[in-house]
């Protein structure tokens, strides 16, 4: 028996030890392992810096500003490029490391730019600023200048973008609208490869689509209404090939989803150029897609009585599609913001079925599930409180008259308290004009 015990512990401690030696040399293997990796990492990291290095040195070597001089534009034909200091600070951090950079999109041409965006062949996992942040969206407005408070969007091209002016071209032709062709450098020098952008610059305000193709419209119909934004906006002529082009497709426009729709809408007729947008709108027979039984007074006949009253008609008849319900909410805002502000209507001269049509058009918006929240935001900045009465109207009684929700007392060892809950929305332009999201929009 003794003996038997004995064998039973010698087996024991040759497995003992069988396990030990294996520990060993898993432990030996985890730190080859550890050491393959490390060594690794470091030749990756070599070989980044290498052509981190390279790339400098070919971008130092040419010289991509000295382009033909078709392609540089006179920007002194439009006053209002101004290069805020915050924007030219930020190319010039760029410039410093040895990089190029060129402003592109609205900025370049409008005076009033939703937001700011770049080209560069800095590398991808830009290590120039100090923002931990992804690389197509920096949001370096707040980390840097405090006076900028604009959005900012940086796409990295290779260094042949800018080196080659072929491939500059097909960096340009990748754009939708011609205006969108044009670039300027921290200097304010613009250029144009596709000679796309000169009419603009050049004074005689013509605006095009760089390709007249109707596939575009067809399967990316917001962006007709873009265009007629960018040429409301700035007062751009829109060329006579386009108003042919979006006529052909603006049956397209109604099959946008309502959000898109109401995003775009807010943009066209909630940013004070409303009238011109209802002529470009009438111009490229969209209204007329929309609504058939619209009267041509509605855009021709400034009175504002008119203008409200072929509205009304307009929202009486619709057939209770949520693209076209959300159309007629913002025909009739920008319509009454642009009566009120630009026209200098008084108040008390407006219609007596103005809150008829307040409450349709409204009610009409909330509606649509997808557009609530937006449409709530919105709505108590249709008329501003002056020019309502003392009284404030009832816009939406089943929305705003809902009360805060209050949560259950909290019990304590002497008191209780109960705790409101109440949601603080702040309006902010990326919620009642939006567009970056994001994905990246003009």
């Amino acid at each position: 028996m003794q003996q038997q015990i004995k064998d039973l512990q010698q087996k024991d401690d040759i497995k003992t030890a069988k396990i030990i030696e294996l520990e060993q040399q898993k432990q030996h293997l985890d730190e080859k392992i550890n050491e393959l990796e490390e060594a690794l990492l470091q030749q990756q990291a070599a070989a980044t810096k290498q052509s981190m290095e390279t790339a400098k040195e070919i971008t130092k070597k040419t010289d991509y500003v000295a382009m033909e001089p078709s392609f540089k534009i006179d920007f002194n034909l439009i006053p209002f490029l101004i290069l805020p200091p915050a924007i030219k600070d930020l190319m010039k951090q760029f410039e410093a490391q040895g990089y190029h950079i060129l402003l592109t999109g609205s900025a370049t041409y409008s005076n009033n730019p939703s937001d700011y965006d770049f080209i560069t062949d800095a590398p991808e996992p830009n290590k120039i600023l100090p923002c931990a942040a992804s690389p197509d969206k920096l949001g370096l407005s707040q980390l840097f200048h405090d006076q900028l408070q604009m959005p900012i969007d940086i796409s990295y091209r290779p260094t042949e973008v800018f080196t080659n002016i072929e491939k500059f071209q097909q960096e340009a032709k990748s754009r939708v609208i011609n205006s969108d062709t044009l670039f300027v450098d921290s200097d304010g020098n613009g250029y144009d490869p596709l000679q796309c952008g000169v009419a603009v610059t050049s004074g005689d305000n013509a605006c095009e689509f760089i390709d007249g193709n109707d596939e575009l419209l067809k399967n990316d119909p917001i962006q007709i209404l873009r265009i007629i934004r960018r040429c409301a906006e700035n007062n751009f002529l829109l060329g006579a090939s386009s108003i042919q082009l979006i006529k052909a497709n603006a049956k397209y426009v109604s099959q946008l989803k309502p959000r898109e729709f109401w995003q775009e809408m807010s943009k066209l007729l909630l940013r004070g150029f409303a009238h011109q947008s209802f002529v470009l709108l009438h111009t490229t027979n969209v209204l007329e897609s929309l609504f058939p039984d619209y009267q041509v007074t509605f855009i021709t006949d400034q009175r504002y009585k008119n203008v409200i009253l072929n509205l009304l008609t307009m929202l009486q008849n619709i057939d209770h599609k949520p693209s076209m319900e959300a159309l007629c909410g913002h025909l009739f805002a920008g319509s009454l913001i642009w009566a009120i502000k630009k026209e200098q209507i008084p108040t008390k001269n407006f219609p007596q079925k103005l809150d008829t049509l307040i409450n349709q058009s409204l009610f009409a918006c909330f509606n649509i599930e997808e557009i609530k929240t937006t449409a709530l935001q919105i709505a108590p900045n249709f008329l501003p409180k002056s020019h309502y009465g003392s009284k404030p109207r009832n816009y939406a009684p089943t929305v705003f008259d809902q009360k805060p929700t209050t949560a259950k007392p909290v019990q304590q060892k002497s008191t209780s308290q109960a705790t409101k809950s109440v949601v603080k929305v702040k309006p902010t332009e990326e919620t009642t004009i939006n567009t970056t999201t994001t994905a990246k929009t003009m």
